[in-house]
């Protein structure tokens, strides 16, 4: 992801919590692409693969839920950033 391979190393919070915002969305694509192969895969019984997508759904919902701790925790440090997602996501 090129804001974390980017970024500069620093001791600033808020951009901490960016970051770690990001490497959270970067983790849910990779499991995402792995159902997905899972998925398609034909040589796994039905069972394994049946256990191993609960597994990663699991997964992903906890990544999301990070993601979503991350934000609030970057709400309450800067009030105007959660207003300036909002005011985006409501531009029609």
């Amino acid at each position: 992801m090129a804001l974390v391979d980017t970024a500069p190393k620093s001791s600033d919070c808020e951009n901490n919590l960016r970051m770690a915002c990001a490497d959270e969305l970067s983790a849910q694509v990779s499991y995402r692409e792995i159902r997905t192969q899972i998925q398609h895969r034909d040589n796994i019984p039905s069972d394994v693969k049946e256990e191993i997508l609960r597994r990663l759904n699991e997964i992903i919902k906890d990544e999301e839920e990070h993601t979503g701790s991350l934000l609030f925790c970057l709400n309450l440090l800067n009030s105007e950033f959660a207003k300036n997602m909002n005011n985006g996501a409501n531009v029609a």
